[in-house]
């Protein structure tokens, strides 16, 4: 699955749990309706700037937006993966 589409999926899910309609998420979190249509359908990549304004609107952490609608264990490899990988240098 793309991880945009993920991303809309996880804004719909936790829009819907707190019973906020597309036009109040969009109003509080300074974008357009049709903007948020296309990033909860993954027909659109949203810059982190407006990520961030939507968590905030939903009164979550940023990245409750990535791992949302994931499984423990999903998201428990993902973290493994991330620590297994090499760092780069800086």
């Amino acid at each position: 699955m793309l991880y945009s589409v993920e991303i809309g999926q996880n804004i719909v899910l936790m829009r819907r749990a707190r019973r906020i309609s597309q036009e109040q998420l969009a109003l509080q979190s300074n974008i357009s309706v049709s903007r948020l249509r296309e990033i909860e359908h993954g027909a659109a990549n949203a810059t982190s700037d407006t990520l961030e304004s939507i968590a905030k609107t939903l009164d979550v952490a940023l990245p409750v937006l990535f791992i949302y609608s994931m499984e423990d264990n999903e998201v428990l490899d993902m973290l493994h993966t991330a620590q297994d990988s090499p760092k780069e240098a800086v």
